[in-house]
């Protein structure tokens, strides 16, 4: 990506095809990334909820939702994971279930750390670049998921 802001990748993130989905606006796929932190960084603690609940189909419907998410936005690790997880429950393979729990919970952090991290270095070279007007989009106003 020639003179872009964004590494082709971070921890748990392929930048470069994310950005693509998103027709190479930087700004939008950054919007579109710190909304998936803020509102779906707690989802593997609920799918957890869900299934110490005896509830398998709120934790199909809460991984349908993330992993439609973690696709778009080029999370693929946590993509995989998270299928992975859902074909245990879907299975009622309960064995598997605390595992492959944990798994998706530390990509997951892995992955909102590297929001983070892409918004810090986003705003720094808009910045030094005296571009204000480019500086990461507050986590309020950007879009819904």
């Amino acid at each position: 990506m020639p003179d872009s802001s964004f590494p082709e990748t971070l921890p748990g993130l392929y930048l470069k095809r994310g950005l693509q989905l998103m027709g190479g606006n930087e700004e939008s796929y950054l919007k579109l990334l710190l909304k998936f932190g803020k509102n779906q960084k707690d989802t593997i603690q609920k799918i957890k909820y869900c299934l110490a609940d005896n509830d398998p189909m709120g934790a199909r419907r809460l991984i349908h939702t993330l992993t439609g998410i973690a696709g778009n936005i080029g999370a693929d690790e946590l993509y995989a994971s998270i299928i992975d997880l859902g074909e245990a429950i879907k299975k009622n393979r309960t064995s598997e279930w605390d595992g492959k729990t944990d798994v998706a919970q530390a990509l997951m952090t892995q992955l909102c750390a590297s929001i983070e991290s892409l918004a810090d270095k986003y705003n720094t070279a808009k910045e030094s670049g005296n571009k204000e007007a480019h500086r990461a989009p507050d986590q309020d106003k950007t879009i819904d998921m």
